[in-house]
């Protein structure tokens, strides 16, 4: 954008008189702004000095290339640079990064944040963007309190939603409202000792087909770190025509489906023909990570089934199931009139790794375990970028520092 100089005398001026002089972009010269001088003084032509915006000599020289004439001095040249100024055409506003990158085979990520736990996304986003083999679309949901602070911690220009990495991902800001949310309701995120799991965010991601405009995703908590290739587990999810895709329940007989449950206390309601006794035998999913068909999570009516079991344990003052919003999602799955089909596939544990945040010191192998996960998880109290043990944090350092080369910060 060009910029006029106000009536004066320039020094690089064989003329002492005054002048106007218009300053250009011209490109680089070592690692500083060139401008180029259009001077419009009669007599004024050759190498000039090239001052800065703020009137410092960069030590460039440059050649004039254009046709010089005489404007006139005095007040007259002041008057004709300030009438150049108000009749020049504002400049466009700039586009947004990532506006443009969203086309072709892309894997879709969805996370859900506040300000207290954006270090673990931004490892776990740098990760994934390693390890996968298409360009990357991560979806950030956010509590519409938390935008500006969100956006300055990933460099979200304000008036945008989005920002590009060099290698074509894109981290894209979606924003929701806690009065939309039924699960925010008092009561409904009741979760023993971990208040971290009452959050709101924690419930977003179930409302997630709202907001984004994706057909397969691929739903990641901000504490896992990616090791192999998503479109593996996105491809799998599409394969099977199902709604969701779990890894394998670890077989403890602490996660068995029927413990969280209290309904001696306060017995939910399920659909026409579903046995509760047969929940001895179903598993618990760890919904940290998971494949989600939006389209048929529509279809099948998922969130509003979900708000009915979290609808029901807050009219039962939180006593009616343990495991925060993890219970209501397998309810919604697994509590089904005995015959119909699975609306959920199951793909192999390495997809989720849990374990690593379960203890401040890491008690698991460094060997086969950690190697052959395709997802890491430190489910669980204790995280690598908080200051209460910080396990295994070698292995999510290095994502960390990925990150903020990706996207200039």
């Amino acid at each position: 954008q060009a910029r006029f100089w106000s009536a004066g005398v320039h020094p690089a001026s064989p003329h002492n008189r005054p002048s106007v002089f218009m300053v250009a972009p011209s490109g680089l010269c070592g690692n500083r702004l060139r401008f180029r001088i259009l001077p419009l003084l009669l007599g004024l032509r050759g190498s000039h000095a090239a001052a800065g915006p703020d009137g410092s000599d960069t030590t460039c020289r440059i050649e004039d290339e254009f046709s010089v004439m005489q404007l006139g001095a005095g007040l007259r040249v002041a008057n004709v640079a300030r009438a150049a100024v108000r009749s020049a055409p504002a400049s466009s506003p700039q586009p947004c990064p990532g506006d443009d990158a969203e086309g072709g085979d892309r894997l879709h990520l969805i996370y859900s944040t506040n300000k207290d736990d954006m270090e673990g996304f931004k490892a776990s986003v740098a990760s994934a963007i390693r390890a996968t083999s298409v360009p990357v679309t991560a979806h950030l949901l956010v509590e519409s309190r938390s935008v500006a602070a969100l956006k300055r911690e990933v460099g979200i220009r304000p008036e945008c939603q989005a920002v590009a990495a060099g290698d074509g991902a894109v981290i894209r800001m979606h924003v929701f409202n806690v009065e939309d949310m039924m699960a925010a309701a008092p009561g409904g995120l009741s979760y023993r000792n971990r208040p971290e799991l009452r959050l709101v965010e924690v419930y977003a991601r179930f409302y997630a087909p709202r907001m984004i405009k994706a057909s397969l995703a691929i739903y990641l908590d901000t504490d896992t770190i990616v090791q192999g290739d998503l479109v593996e587990l996105r491809d799998q999810l599409q394969s099977s025509g199902k709604v969701v895709a779990f890894t394998v329940a670890r077989d403890k007989k602490t996660m068995i489906l029927s413990h969280r449950l209290h309904p001696e206390v306060c017995p939910l309601r399920f659909p026409a023909g579903t046995d509760p006794r047969t929940f001895r035998h179903k598993p618990v999913f760890n919904n940290g990570v998971f494949a989600m068909n939006l389209e048929e999570w529509v279809k099948h009516n998922i969130t509003a089934r979900f708000e009915d079991y979290v609808a029901q344990q807050i009219a039962c003052g939180g006593k009616a199931y343990d495991g925060g919003c993890q219970t209501p999602m397998l309810l919604t799955f697994l509590a089904r009139p005995e015959g119909e089909p699975a609306e959920y596939t199951v793909v192999n544990e390495t997809w989720n790794q849990v374990g690593l945040g379960t203890s401040a010191v890491g008690q698991l192998s460094h060997s086969a375990f950690l190697r052959s996960g395709g997802i890491l998880h430190w489910n669980g109290p204790y995280k690598p970028w908080k200051n209460n043990g910080k396990p295994y944090v070698n292995l999510w350092t290095p994502h960390r520092a990925a990150f903020d080369l990706m996207f200039h910060l």
